[in-house]
């Protein structure tokens, strides 16, 4: 498919304001109306209207009512995409159900798809006489740049190789070395240490370090995990549970995340053709944070030969086994797998959507699969056994995949 790619300038100005919005006049206000109201390039009209509104101004009683959104009103983003989506329903573009900022349209020769991030619009077609005619009429509402056939998106650049897609973060990667100092560091084999504990330091010891740049280092790699890098995600996430407390045995741990992406700085995710189904696998290890004994949820999605959805995130409460602990994290991939089948469905991929979940605990899938009272698991949480329903639904298929 052809991937358009398009840029609405000043996306929030184009917004509707349904309610009744005053602000105090901005600063040079008086300024700019003095300019307007003596320049003879101007009409008359506009002259007078100007010298009109700087004489109420001075009285310093006059406030401005909105007509438009502006940047910084907290409404700004809602009235815009409102504005957006009447427009493109307008053009004959339906909202998916799973994800209100995708888009699907109906043709002829098959199904496009519209992605929307504010102003960011990505136009999916077969036909490339498609997309024009879907950026002309789009244009008719915005002004709208045409930034070609897709190549950078978010941070995240793009490339076609032999029928394949490619997506990686080369330029993000280097400008958080570069931000952090870290141009010319010695690359590492892994994103932490397999056999890393770290704990809260004492106030001490947070007071000494507190000046570092922790949480901008941990911000910075997070957009790096959630986007393209999920080789990064359990370490990201178990750094950032030391945002507010951390020492130097921290900060170090964090660069040791960007020397392991100098080294696999033009690693990404490529997607190639195949009638492969979607599949999830799930783990999670037991016990093994030092601090509170909880356990931690790992998950990862492939379809088309690379990972489209992932995670690894601390679990709520202890668990009291590893059987405990993978039962957990079942009912966190479940969910997932659910929204991501129903949205394949959507999309018109229903084929891909009937996938399998895989975990290496036996008796965590015979847990999920019968419910029957146990003694040792008769005090696992109710949302824990959403699991259960999803499986005598058949919405989740799980099967037993070993640990090697």
């Amino acid at each position: 498919m052809h991937i358009r790619h398009l840029d609405i300038a000043s996306a929030y100005l184009n917004g509707d304001v349904d309610e009744e919005l005053f602000m105090e006049p901005p600063q040079l206000l008086e300024d700019a109306l003095g300019i307007i109201s003596k320049d003879r390039c101007n009409g008359k009209a506009m002259r007078e209207k100007a010298a009109s509104m700087l004489k109420e101004i001075q009285t310093g009683d006059k406030v401005c009512l909105l007509r438009k959104a502006l940047y910084g009103l907290r409404q700004a983003g809602r009235n815009w995409h409102r504005t957006l989506d009447a427009s493109l329903r307008k053009i004959g573009a339906k909202q998916t159900n799973a994800d209100p900022c995708v888009y699907t349209m109906d043709g002829r020769n098959g199904m496009s798809y519209i992605l929307v991030y504010v102003d960011d619009i990505l136009f999916f077609s077969n036909k490339p006489d498609r997309s024009e005619k879907f950026k002309t009429e789009l244009s008719r509402d915005f002004k709208v740049k045409d930034l070609g056939e897709i190549k950078y998106c978010l941070g995240m650049e793009f490339s076609r190789k032999e029928g394949s897609i490619i997506v990686n973060q080369r330029g993000y990667i280097r400008d958080v070395m570069n931000r952090f100092g870290m141009e010319d560091c010695k690359a590492a084999s892994t994103p932490m240490d397999v056999h890393l504990k770290l704990k809260k330091p004492d106030r001490e010891a947070y007071d000494e370090v507190r000046r570092l740049p922790y949480r901008e280092l941990i911000g910075s790699l997070m957009y790096l995990a959630v986007c393209t890098r999920p080789d990064i995600a359990h370490a990201v996430s178990y750094l950032s549970q030391f945002n507010e407390n951390f020492g130097k045995e921290h900060w170090a741990a964090g660069k040791r995340i960007i020397r392991y992406l100098k080294g696999t700085i033009d690693v990404g995710i490529e997607f190639k053709p195949n009638s492969t189904t979607l599949n999830g696998f799930v783990d999670s290890d037991w016990g093994t944070c030092p601090v509170d004994r909880r356990s931690y949820t790992g998950y990862i999605f492939l379809l088309n030969g690379g990972p489209v959805s992932w995670d690894s995130k601390k679990q709520r409460t202890v668990a009291l086994s590893s059987t405990e602990a993978e039962y957990m994290a079942l009912s966190e991939i479940a969910k997932e797998s659910i929204f991501l089948s129903s949205f394949l469905a959507e999309l018109g991929f229903g084929k891909l959507a009937n996938g399998v979940v895989f975990n290496d605990n036996i008796g965590a899938k015979k847990l999920a699969e019968n419910a029957t009272y146990y003694a040792r698991s008769k005090h696992i949480d109710i949302r824990h056994h959403f699991i259960r329903e999803a499986l005598r639904d058949e919405k989740i298929v799980i099967h037993h995949h070993s640990t090697h």
